[in-house]
C-alpha cells in the first residue's frame, strides 16, 4: 500500500483528490513544485506530513489529527482556510513557509 507520495514538480498537475478509500495508509504527501491549487485529503486520515505547492488557493483540513507537518510553499494564492479538527495545536504561520 502507498504510504508516501512525492510530486515535486510535476508541473502537469492542477487538483489532486487524496480520497482514504484509494490511499488508506497514506502517511506523507510532497506537491512542492506543482501547479495543483485544490487538494482534497481524506477525511480522518492517517496522513502526518503534507507540503502543500504555492499554487494553493484552498486550504480544507478535516479530522486529520494526526498531521505533525504542514508546509506551505508559498501563501501568495491562498485566498480560503476551513480548519475541522477536534484536536488543533497551535498554528504559527511563519513555521510553515519553506
Amino acid at each position: 500500500m502507498l504510504e508516501k507520495l512525492d510530486l515535486t514538480n510535476v508541473r502537469s498537475l492542477t487538483t489532486i483528490n487524496l480520497d482514504s478509500k484509494h490511499t488508506p495508509k497514506l502517511k506523507e504527501v510532497i506537491l512542492t513544485g506543482t501547479n495543483i491549487a485544490t487538494v482534497t485529503l481524506p477525511t480522518g486520515s492517517r496522513l502526518t506530513k503534507i507540503h502543500y505547492p504555492a499554487a494553493l488557493t484552498n486550504l480544507v483540513i478535516t479530522d486529520n489529527e494526526g498531521l505533525q507537518e504542514v508546509r506551505f510553499e508559498s501563501l501568495n494564492n491562498l485566498e480560503t482556510v476551513d480548519i475541522n479538527c477536534t484536536k488543533v495545536g497551535q498554528f504559527n504561520i511563519s513555521n510553515f513557509c519553506e
